[in-house]
């Protein structure tokens, strides 16, 4: 038992200790923003992007956690927050841009605008002034009965290229659908919902697991409507 146990130990005392690297940090980042900020099956995806030391990719992991940009869910890795949107570093009008860009030729419904927003990073009132700016400068326009914003035809292709390379943080973005719902919603309408908001559903799957594993949602009641408490929903 002895030599089985000092076995063990100096097999233990022997193995690298990874010190973080923060370009490897960079570049498992980048991986997840290819993927929309969520990697569904860690373990394949980390293997075929160069991350196969099982140590460091570990190590690198567990300093996002720490670091709260990234948490382990089930076989999948969500990036959360500033960390899913820096990248490149795209600005706020940038974002706001890339919303705009989503919509046919550029249009969005100013209802429900600012839920959109907030999936890409921006606080209501980063979304008005963001507002105030292009629509004095002819870079948007309201329509005649004010329920409808566009970005004129000169900007249009630029914010359709950025719809295609800014995507928002999955765990905000849901929340922000959430909240335009309420925070509830029934477990029989939710799949349809996700899908006419234009969210992800392997990924909103991912962030309703989190949520529901770390306390800040429930499924509840005879149609298990899903809750997310409001001091994480809005």
């Amino acid at each position: 038992m002895r030599v089985v146990t000092m076995t063990a130990l100096v097999a233990s005392l022997a193995a690298p200790a990874y010190a973080v690297d923060a370009a490897r940090i960079d570049a498992l980042l980048d991986v997840a923003r290819a993927q929309g900020c969520v990697i569904a099956d860690l373990d394949a995806t980390l293997e075929a992007e160069g991350f196969s030391d099982a140590g460091e990719a570990r190590a690198i992991i567990g300093a996002l956690e720490d670091q709260k940009k990234a948490s382990r869910v089930g076989p999948a890795l969500l990036v959360r927050g500033d960390a899913c949107l820096q990248g490149a570093g795209p600005t706020e009008r940038e974002r706001f841009m890339a919303v705009m860009g989503r919509g046919d030729n550029c249009q969005k419904p100013v209802d429900g605008l600012n839920y959109k927003m907030e999936g890409y990073g921006l606080t209501p009132a980063q979304v008005a002034l963001l507002r105030e700016e292009l629509e004095g400068n002819g870079e948007a326009s309201l329509s005649a009965d004010g329920a409808t914003l566009q970005i004129e035809a000169g900007q249009c292709a630029r914010a359709q290229d950025l719809a295609q390379s800014i995507v928002p943080d999955p765990e905000q973005a849901f929340l922000a659908f959430m909240a335009s719902h309420d925070c509830r919603m029934g477990k029989r309408d939710q799949k349809l919902e996700i899908l006419n908001a234009g969210l992800d559903p392997v990924a909103t799957d991912i962030v309703i697991e989190k949520l529901v594993s770390d306390g800040s949602a429930i499924y509840y009641g005879p149609d298990e409507s899903l809750i997310v408490f409001n001091e994480h929903c809005g």
